[in-house]
């Protein structure tokens, strides 16, 4: 939803986006938003363990915004902060959804490997970690 709300307002302002292979659309969007899930799942488990949300979730946004390429190119970043990025999945499906969408160019399956294999890390973790953290607040409020 956030993505369609900036490309509406990106194409109202002026942007021109060359005329993207659907396909790799398709393939970059859906990474993007399996990324975005499975660092919800992660980020869940942390404001579940912490019993806070509004600190937690808008820290770790800022820095996720930051060190992806959310903000500006990640180019721009020292070189150690733009290796810390790649620990996150979005960062890897963001840079395959911004070329296909802006350059046009057909996404090769074989690039969309490291986006799908993290995101699948993340999501294993997430899930683990969400019912590890229930169990022990269930566990806590019981005795």
């Amino acid at each position: 939803m956030v993505l369609l709300a900036v490309l509406v307002f990106g194409i109202l302002a002026g942007m021109r986006l060359s005329a993207p292979p659907l396909l790799s659309a398709g393939i970059g969007g859906v990474l993007f938003i399996l990324s975005c899930y499975a660092m919800a799942l992660v980020l869940g488990s942390i404001m579940l363990y912490t019993r806070d949300t509004y600190i937690v979730q808008n820290t770790l946004f800022a820095v996720t915004t930051l060190l992806c390429g959310f903000q500006f190119p990640r180019q721009y970043l020292p070189g150690f902060l733009q290796t810390a990025g790649e620990v996150f999945p979005l960062t890897s499906s963001l840079q395959l959804l911004r070329r296909t969408l802006l350059t046009g160019e057909a996404i090769p399956l074989r690039d969309t490997l490291p986006a799908l294999l993290l995101s699948l890390v993340y999501i294993a973790v997430g899930m683990w970690s969400n019912r590890l953290v229930e169990r022990g607040l269930f566990e806590k409020h019981q005795a």
